[in-house]
């Protein structure tokens, strides 16, 4: 049977699903302190579902939690947390360039810049 992805996660490789995953089910209750955990377990996630930058901002906190975790293993992917940044950057850029709303635009900014 074919695992069902979600739509917003096409475009994303398998290693990418997997760290947005593991942020989603790990990574968030510790980070958590920082910020309520509603934010972590629920805006992240839902902002990120329609604006790539907060998306990939996850994806580069995921990986970066996750070679945490593993580093005594010697396992760490040390480029990829660089590479999801540098896109969450990108897209920071298009999103005022872009149309959309002032609030969206906000929103998606600090969510990301909080994230990052």
């Amino acid at each position: 049977m074919a695992s069902l992805i979600d739509t917003t996660q096409v475009s994303l490789s398998q290693a990418e699903r997997s760290y947005l995953n593991f942020i989603r089910q790990n990574a968030s209750k510790q980070v958590a302190s920082y910020f309520s955990r509603a934010f972590w377990d629920q805006m992240v996630h839902q902002v990120g579902e329609s604006q790539p930058a907060v998306r990939n901002a996850a994806i580069g906190i995921g990986v970066m939690h996750w070679n945490y975790e593993i580093r005594e293993l010697g396992r760490e992917n040390r480029s990829l947390p660089l590479q999801q940044c540098i896109k969450a950057f990108g897209h920071l850029q298009k999103t005022f360039s872009g149309s959309l709303s002032s609030s969206t635009q906000i929103e998606t900014v600090l969510c990301s810049c909080i994230v990052l």
